[in-house]
């Protein structure tokens, strides 16, 4: 690869996990207007997974032994069940640009499970966040006052949706910090085993709560049937894919970057194309968001953790 094609391709991969991550929330608020939201990141996931898993299987991997698939269970009740799950539930009730910012905040938690240690944290040892790692989680949580006292548009916040997208970036921090199996060392297998139970497990509730059996194929429309298209193909496979190439060529700190691009977008978006509105005080809470997360991205954390993106792709969070 010539030297501009290296420079096309960096370009081409950032954009991919920038534009497109930031864009799945819009996505998922447009998929849960017909289609039951556990059923929906539950297919999302198991479609993807198994590609993912047959994809790596195809590149010679071996399967996945039954310690990395009790690790993948842990992982992808966390990230996927609790993450994603509730992530597009809380949709249901609060506009995608104030989800956005609100999931911004996993950075945060992830600092904290850190600092607790224990089993949250992986087993890994204790490690405070230090002055400017305090700085930044004192920032989030000065962001998210503002985000909640701001509304949408000068209305006030759902509160059993703004406590359940807390819930979701506090699962998925725990399963950031659980993610990393030294039962498997294959990333392409481990992120597919994790999507793979995850789905499982979405499915599964969505069938014992009734929320399948409430939803008619005619039901669907075409819209919510293209953004769940759009979330498995786009969020998952592509932006994973372009997600794993960049790990492997530049500073996973770079790449980290997303975590606080993807809110940016998910605004525009949802001002835009949604037509959500924020309130002043609400785009002030963003600001102060976005900056605690570039704290926490970029404070040169001692530790790191593996971290299994709600696209599928694995990373090193800081």
């Amino acid at each position: 690869m010539t030297h501009k094609a290296e420079i096309a391709a960096n370009v081409a991969a950032f954009a991919a996990i920038y534009l497109i991550w930031g864009s799945t929330y819009l996505a998922i608020a447009v998929g849960v207007e017909t289609i039951p939201p556990l059923l929906m990141i539950g297919v999302r996931c198991l479609a993807a997974g198994g590609v993912l898993y047959a994809y790596a299987r195809l590149r010679g991997v071996p399967p996945a032994g039954r310690a990395a698939w009790g690790d993948a269970w842990i992982a992808g009740a966390l990230l996927f069940f609790g993450g994603q799950g509730v992530l597009a539930w809380a949709e249901q009730r609060v506009p995608s640009a104030t989800a956005a910012l609100l999931l911004a905040t996993t950075p945060m938690f992830v600092a904290l499970f850190a600092w607790s240690g224990g089993s949250v944290a992986g087993g890994r040892r204790r490690v405070r966040p230090g002055a400017v790692g305090g700085a930044g989680l004192l920032l989030g949580l000065v962001g998210v006052g503002l985000t909640v006292r701001g509304g949408a548009g000068g209305a006030p916040l759902d509160r059993l949706g703004v406590a359940a997208l807390l819930f979701s970036a506090m699962s998925w921090a725990a399963g950031t910090m659980r993610a990393g199996s030294r039962h498997d060392p294959s990333p392409e297998r481990r992120a597919a085993t994790h999507l793979i139970a995850g789905g499982t497990l979405l499915l599964t509730a969505s069938v014992l709560t009734g929320e399948a059996a409430g939803l008619e194929i005619h039901g669907a429309s075409a819209r919510s049937l293209l953004a769940l298209g759009y979330l498995t193909l786009f969020g998952t496979l592509v932006a994973y894919s372009a997600f794993v190439w960049l790990l492997s060529r530049t500073d996973p700190t770079k790449v980290a970057s997303h975590a606080y691009v993807n809110p940016a977008v998910a605004m525009l978006l949802g001002g835009t194309v949604g037509g959500e509105a924020l309130s002043s005080t609400t785009m002030v809470g963003a600001a102060v968001i976005v900056l605690s997360v570039v704290v926490l991205v970029t404070r040169g954390a001692t530790t790191t953790a593996r971290v299994v993106c709600g696209d599928g792709s694995v990373q090193e969070a800081f």
